[in-house]
């Protein structure tokens, strides 16, 4: 997820974000969605192209999707300890089941103290199959290496790297020693967008030890923090392990979206790829030698001018005084006028349609407490969005792509009924809605649309809809509706395809 403010609109897409209807098709479950997922297991499929991923993965026709986990370990143990692509071994832990697969989407530490254990679990399901495992990198995991340089004995001698003067000035007000420890909270918490994980690294490593979070001091933290981003480290084996895009059959995965400037793109290359695998094919050769290149250079690097892995560490911030990287598939995005994360443009969806690809998958925006999905007027393209790392604690969605051609697309989600307007939480059981659904490429149906208001319908509940949309303040808000887009309810204007 990007850190800081969300929702800042982009020009690009807000010229392109009055869309549809009549999209998609969408159809509630009667009961709990696995037991639709374990249905369509019985198909056989095309894991991901990218020999570096272990092969093909042939038979992955249930493929767990999960992003944005951010530390929290609930979450994460929410997800495994009831979706049906794993099961609970005699080991006490959670393993793939045959022939299902699981993609993570990226940024799996930071607003949580479960950062450890997280990284941890998936980086032992991808050792334990690395065929059908995928972990993307996301901004949260790839701007870690800047923590070895920084807090380097070299680069402490010197004033910090990013804004100086703001950090003397943040200092003075909290009269803190120009030590590594205030370096690392800056950094965490002024230019990362972290702003309580020293402290949440503090308590955990007290927890770890059985003592009182006082008694851990803060050269402590930075020792922990240095461990684990360095080489061998979890944070440096979780980039080593993971990749910028992923595909399978007419589904492409990135962190956080497909801005028109990025299509194509490796940095440094004026060139943009023909097509979307070289694109993708060269770019993972790219984040290889960054990491190389970052590797060699740790030790060297005197504090001053680029860092190793500049490029890298540079594809994961922001771009100027913008709030993400319109150059850039792991910090940028399109967005619709309230912040929300929109279809990438007619250009770019053009472009992969015409190499197959009908659907992108992506985090790093938080939507809500569903997955929010966006859909061309024909319904031959669809986004889904599956960041909802700003909803309860302890839960996620289940999100499931399945079918022989990986085509279909099940959620089951639980809503906190308190959101939605006009719902009586005192009705629901735990004052939950649920939320339980399969929807197809390409087929009719509302699921997708963008009402007058500018709210997107979401998922069926029951004979009506739910619409999402993002009111002041970035606050969430639902609402159930009875009519479909196609009487009155939603805007036709959309200029894609």
């Amino acid at each position: 997820m990007e850190p800081g403010t969300e929702g800042e609109s982009d020009v690009q897409s807000i010229r392109q974000a009055l869309i549809v209807f009549w999209l998609g098709v969408a159809v509630p479950l009667s009961g709990v969605a696995a037991v639709a997922f374990a249905q369509a297991a019985e198909g056989k499929g095309t894991m991901f192209r990218e020999d570096r991923r272990g092969g093909t993965g042939e038979g992955a026709a249930l493929t767990a999707l999960l992003s944005d986990v951010e530390g929290c370990r609930g979450r994460l143990t929410w997800f495994l300890s009831r979706h049906p692509a794993f099961r609970l071994g005699e080991d006490g832990r959670y393993h793939l089941v045959p022939g299902a697969a699981f993609v993570f989407g990226g940024d799996a530490p930071d607003r949580f103290a479960g950062e450890r254990h997280v990284l941890q679990e998936l980086l032992r399901l991808k050792a334990e199959t690395p065929d059908r495992v995928v972990l993307l990198a996301g901004n949260r995991d790839i701007n870690k290496l800047r923590l070895p340089l920084e807090l380097s004995p070299a680069a402490l001698r010197r004033p910090p790297h990013q804004r100086p003067d703001a950090y003397e000035a943040w200092r003075g007000e909290r009269s803190l020693p120009d030590d590594a420890p205030a370096r690392l909270r800056w950094i965490l918490e002024q230019t990362m967008g972290s702003p309580v994980a020293f402290d949440l690294r503090r308590a955990a490593l007290a927890a770890d030890r059985g003592v009182d979070p006082a008694t851990v001091s803060g050269d402590d933290v930075v020792a922990s923090y240095l461990a684990d981003a360095s080489p061998g480290g979890l944070f440096h084996r979780y980039l080593q392990a993971a990749v910028l895009m992923a595909r399978r059959g007419p589904t492409l995965f990135v962190h956080a979206g497909l801005p028109q400037a990025a299509l194509g793109k490796v940095p440094g290359r004026r060139r943009r790829a023909p097509d979307p695998d070289t694109w993708m094919a060269d770019l993972e050769s790219w984040y290889r030698q960054q990491l190389a290149a970052w590797e060699a250079g740790l030790g060297r690097w005197d504090g001053v001018g680029p860092r190793p892995g500049e490029a890298l560490i540079r594809y994961v911030e922001r771009w100027g005084t913008i709030s993400y990287n319109p150059f850039s598939v792991v910090y940028g995005r399109t967005l619709d006028p309230e912040g929300k994360v929109d279809l990438p443009p007619a250009p770019v969806v053009d472009w992969l349609r015409r190499a197959g690809i009908r659907r992108v998958v992506v985090g790093h925006t938080p939507s809500g407490q569903v997955p929010v999905v966006r859909r061309t007027a024909d319904g031959g393209f669809e986004q889904w969005v599956i960041d909802t790392s700003y909803g309860p604690p302890g839960e996620v969605p289940l999100v499931t792509l399945h079918g022989a051609d990986g085509a279909g697309l099940a959620v089951e989600a639980r809503l906190e009924a308190r959101l939605v307007a006009g719902v009586a939480s005192a009705t629901l059981a735990e004052g939950v809605l649920p939320v339980s659904f399969r929807s197809r490429l390409g087929g009719p149906g509302p699921l997708g649309a963008r009402c007058r208001d500018g709210a997107f319908l979401v998922a069926p509940v029951g004979d009506r809809w739910l619409a999402f949309r993002v009111g002041p303040g970035f606050k969430l808000q639902y609402d159930l509706r009875s009519e479909e887009p196609g009487k009155g309810a939603a805007d036709d204007t959309d200029d894609h395809r």
